[in-house]
């Protein structure tokens, strides 16, 4: 744990504290111009800039917002009674692509290894299959579903029980095509995605016609906020576009039909 002058350091050396302090100076420095003259007219537009750029850039507010997605589903507690060969493990892909002069390299980015990773804990919990879908490559020869299918693999899973699904471009298409391939089978289906990605995909799969067992991983919100967290700093914009892109995503699904 760092010390309170640590933090104390730490915060100072954060470029968005020093933006607000400048706003919200310039703001008082308006407040205080005579009536009447050009420069207090700007009083309340430079104040409300300032309690805005308060609010987006301290991580309080994100990060509260990122964890009570990340929590609409909790994992539930596993028993011997949930072993079965029927069980198939869904997973959803996460990765990212790196071109190179022979083509697309396919890379599997931090959440990826912490989905493939917890499936395979869960297949070995469980039984049953698991069946990892989506993300190709722009030219066809790879996808993130079959490097995780790989490294599945290396970790101790069959290749009997892999299954890949390696067209599927969203989470829409995750679910639509995984639901085609394990129709007709009397399958208990335990979906395992990101928490904060977890809402959306229930729904999406719900859209389908598909009945899962939410299984959320990889957790990234702070359950407890530090005194730090209420200032500006660096840390709120990774927050700020996870929370974001979810909730668009959420809102453009329910718009399109694709969320129940």
């Amino acid at each position: 744990m760092r010390s309170f002058v640590t933090e104390l350091v730490h915060l100072f050396l954060q470029v968005p504290l020093w933006m607000f302090i400048a706003l919200a100076a310039a703001a008082a420095w308006s407040w205080r111009a005579p009536r009447g003259s050009h420069r207090r007219r700007w009083r309340w537009p430079l104040a409300m800039l300032a309690a805005l750029f308060w609010i987006l850039t301290a991580p309080a507010l994100p990060v509260t917002v990122e964890s009570n997605l990340e929590h609409v589903y909790d994992a539930p507690r596993i028993t011997d009674a949930d072993r079965s060969a029927d069980n198939v493990i869904l997973v959803l892909t996460a990765g990212w692509l790196r071109k190179t002069r022979d083509g697309w390299d396919q890379r599997l980015g931090e959440a990826g290894w912490v989905r493939t990773v917890e499936a395979v804990d869960l297949w070995k919990r469980i039984g049953g299959r698991i069946l990892i879908t989506g993300a190709p490559t722009p030219d066809g020869r790879d996808s993130a579903a079959a490097a995780m299918g790989r490294l599945a693999m290396r970790l101790g899973v069959p290749p009997e029980a892999v299954l890949v699904e390696p067209r599927a471009a969203n989470t829409h298409e995750n679910l639509l095509f995984s639901k085609r391939m394990v129709e007709g089978r009397r399958a208990r289906i335990w979906l395992l995605t990101s928490a904060l990605h977890m809402p959306r995909s229930v729904a999406t799969a719900r859209a389908v016609g598909m009945e899962v067992t939410p299984y959320p991983c990889d957790f990234r919100a702070n359950e407890v906020l530090e005194w730090t967290d209420y200032f500006p700093s660096n840390q709120a914009r990774a927050s700020i576009e996870s929370v974001v892109h979810e909730l668009i995503g959420i809102v453009a699904y329910r718009v399109r039909g694709w969320g129940a």
